[in-house]
């Protein structure tokens, strides 16, 4: 999420503040004028407040807002990055997976999201080595190699998924990530992940399964709702009001 949210700021050059004010309505402040985010059954639409004197007030406490607030710095790469990072390091189908896996979460459960679990389920489902996506979560922020290893034991412990040895020319054996003979349904702590036995090194999919890396369909309904929400009203709408002016 971290990502998602730092891709966003870059591509519109904005900065992330934190407030403690607990309720603050989604509202776009452009000088004294000011626009509200309006939600009415399909209807997503910022409304230009008519009123000037409104805008210069809200203006005035924004201001005020902004000052005791504190800037938030993200360090992790924006999303892109983390997966082109994914892809040369562990590789495509890992990637992939992944993306599949965080993708199919529900919007409002990405903050506590298990990003890590996310990603050894989906190296284990592409067949990749622990070793790798190790070197990927330290190389990148997400997490360090130890904390890879906890959570790979961990999952190993719930039955979740187990790892073979593969014996390198030198050194100690790496181990590859396999997916669980039984396991047909996982759940990461707030996102519920489909996904199916694998046989080989090669992703496949359920047969009894029309997509095994997949939620249900109302919460791909949702997500993509939420999605849609986020990209035109708040990108693009933004965009129209403060062009328009």
């Amino acid at each position: 999420m971290n990502s998602k949210i730092k891709e966003i700021l870059e591509q519109h050059n904005a900065t992330l503040y934190l407030t403690e004010e607990p309720s603050l309505p989604t509202t776009v402040i452009d000088g004294n004028q000011a626009h509200y985010y309006v939600r009415m059954g399909n209807v997503r639409r910022f409304v230009k407040l008519s009123d000037d004197e409104i805008g210069s007030i809200l203006t005035d406490e924004f201001e005020s807002l902004l000052e005791a607030a504190s800037r938030v710095d993200i360090d992790t790469p924006v999303w892109s990055e983390l997966l082109a990072k994914l892809e040369s390091v562990v590789g495509l189908q890992t990637r992939s997976e992944f993306e599949q896996l965080i993708e199919a979460a529900k919007l409002e459960e990405m903050d506590s999201l298990d990003a890590v679990s996310v990603a050894l389920i989906a190296a284990a489902q592409s067949g990749a080595l622990s070793y790798d996506l190790g070197k990927w979560a330290e190389e990148t922020g997400v997490a360090s190699k130890a904390t890879i290893s906890r959570r790979k034991t961990a999952l190993e412990t719930d039955g979740v998924i187990y790892t073979e040895k593969v014996p390198v020319e030198v050194g100690r054996p790496r181990q590859r990530l396999l997916l669980a003979d039984d396991i047909s349904a996982v759940r990461i702590d707030t996102a519920e992940v489909d996904v199916s036995r694998k046989e080989s090194t090669e992703p496949r999919l359920a047969e009894d399964e029309p997509d095994s890396t997949t939620v249900s369909e109302q919460g791909n309904q949702k997500q993509e709702s939420d999605q849609d929400e986020i990209t035109s009203a708040i990108e693009q709408e933004i965009q129209d009001v403060i062009s328009s002016e």
